[in-house]
């Protein structure tokens, strides 16, 4: 499975905003591997931010029709 790790960002009108900071793998044995792009920003108090997690939805693969021969 194929995760996208993001933060949570108050935008200058108040509302939160996603911003994408990395992904995560699963492993074969249950277990995540996280691929940070940076570093996980701290809040007022000099904590890091939470991180969410969301699945990334394989795309359809589009169904290729075989190639018919022209007589």
């Amino acid at each position: 499975m194929l995760y996208s790790l993001y933060i949570l960002k108050a935008g200058k009108d108040g509302k939160s905003r996603s911003r994408e900071i990395g992904i995560a793998t699963t492993n074969k044995d249950g277990s995540e591997t996280l691929h940070f792009d940076v570093a996980v920003p701290l809040d007022s108090d000099g904590n890091q931010v939470k991180v969410f997690k969301r699945q990334i939805e394989p795309k359809a693969q589009s169904v290729e029709q075989p190639a018919q021969a022209v007589a």
